[in-house]
C-alpha cells in the first residue's frame, strides 16, 4: 500500500506528458490513448466549469416557492408612469439582455414582460449589460415566459413591451425592446 501512495504524485505529469508526445517507448498506443482520454476527462470539467460562470445568465429554472412568490407579484396598472429610461433590453431568443446607456445605476427594480411576466433585477450598473433568461420570468399562473425557440412545438410569446417598475417610488418606467 505504501508503494501505491509513493507513485501516485508522479502518475499525474507522467499522464500528461504522454498527451504531449506521440509514441512513448514504454507504453503501447493503446495506452496512450488510454492516458490520453484519462487526460481529458480530468481537465475537462477545469475547461467547461468556467464557460459556465462566464456566461452570465440568470439560472433558468428557480425553486417551486420562488416562483410562487414571484407569482404573488400584481402588475402595478394603476402606478404612474415616471420618465422613460434609456435602457434597452435585447432580445437574443432565449435569454434577454439589458444594457444601460443611462448616468446612473438602478437597483431593486422589478422587469415587466408585456405587463404580465415579472423578474426581480437586483440591480443594472451603467453601460453594462445583463443576461436574463426567458423561462426565468414567471406571470400570475406561475407559468414561465415562453421564448422563441427553433422547435416550434410550443406556441412562443414575442417580448412587446419591458417596463421596471420602482416599489420605492412605485412609478412605472418604459425602456425600448429591440426584437431578436
Amino acid at each position: 500500500m505504501h508503494h501505491k501512495q509513493s507513485m501516485m504524485p508522479w502518475l499525474l505529469p507522467k499522464i500528461l506528458h504522454m498527451t504531449r508526445t506521440r509514441h512513448h517507448p514504454k507504453v503501447s498506443l493503446s495506452a496512450n490513448w488510454r492516458s490520453a482520454l484519462l487526460s481529458h476527462a480530468l481537465l475537462a470539467p477545469l475547461i467547461v466549469m468556467p464557460m459556465f460562470t462566464l456566461s452570465g445568465c440568470v439560472e433558468p429554472t428557480k425553486s417551486r416557492n420562488y416562483r410562487m412568490d414571484l407569482a404573488e407579484l400584481i402588475y402595478p396598472e394603476d402606478a404612474k408612469y415616471g420618465e422613460d429610461l434609456d435602457i434597452v433590453l435585447v432580445n437574443h431568443g432565449q435569454h434577454v439582455e439589458l444594457v444601460n446607456r443611462t448616468p446612473k445605476t438602478y437597483k431593486d427594480m422589478q422587469l415587466w414582460l408585456n405587463q404580465q411576466y415579472v423578474y426581480p433585477i437586483p440591480g443594472i450598473a451603467i453601460g453594462t449589460g445583463q443576461n436574463y433568461l426567458l423561462n426565468a420570468f414567471t406571470n400570475l399562473y406561475v407559468e414561465s415566459f415562453r421564448p422563441n425557440s427553433f422547435r416550434k412545438i410550443k406556441r412562443t410569446t414575442p417580448v412587446v413591451l419591458a417596463e421596471f417598475y420602482s416599489p420605492h417610488t412605485q412609478l412605472k418606467h418604459r425602456i425600448s425592446v429591440l426584437p431578436n
